[in-house]
């Protein structure tokens, strides 16, 4: 079954200063996009992702040259995450609460990931820092949680 936009996450406008330009690729990209696969699997990748940024960084820490890999997984992060909605609209297939949440979610996974990876790369003294900062991003992130189990407005 279909979900339709009736809840306040399902309106959103892109004002991020690449826009123009996701604007003129995207109606060349969607359309070219395999029938197999499908937006929740785009959304999904975000874990992949997320995966290979904390094994990368984790070399990077004894071979600098890894971090272009790093670079590699947040350039098909953005890719994926910026066209899991849109071909979900292009093909009325997308599951736009499930989407909603699970792409919340999961850019604070990937964020985290980030974070930690990074960690792995600078001096010891940055680990409780990057620790600190995980746990404020996190009690930020999941403000959004009551409203996707039904507890409160979303």
């Amino acid at each position: 079954m279909i979900e339709t936009p009736e809840f306040a996450g399902a309106d959103k406008t892109n004002t991020s200063f690449l826009s123009p330009l996701e604007r003129r690729l995207a109606p060349l990209v969607i359309p070219r996009i395999p029938k197999w696969l499908e937006t929740y699997h785009l959304t999904m990748l975000t874990l992949v992702w997320s995966l290979m940024i904390l094994v990368f960084s984790f070399l990077a820490g004894r071979n600098i040259r890894w971090l272009w890999a790093v670079s590699l997984m947040i350039a098909l992060q953005w890719v994926t995450d910026h066209y899991d909605g849109k071909v979900g609209k292009y093909r009325n297939t997308g599951l736009v609460r499930w989407g909603y949440y699970m792409d919340h979610l999961l850019d604070y996974f990937f964020l985290c990931s980030v974070i930690i990876g990074y960690s792995f790369i600078s001096a010891g003294t940055v680990a409780f820092s990057t620790a600190a900062v995980v746990g404020a991003v996190c009690g930020l992130r999941f403000q959004h949680l009551p409203g996707f189990l039904g507890h409160g407005q979303a």
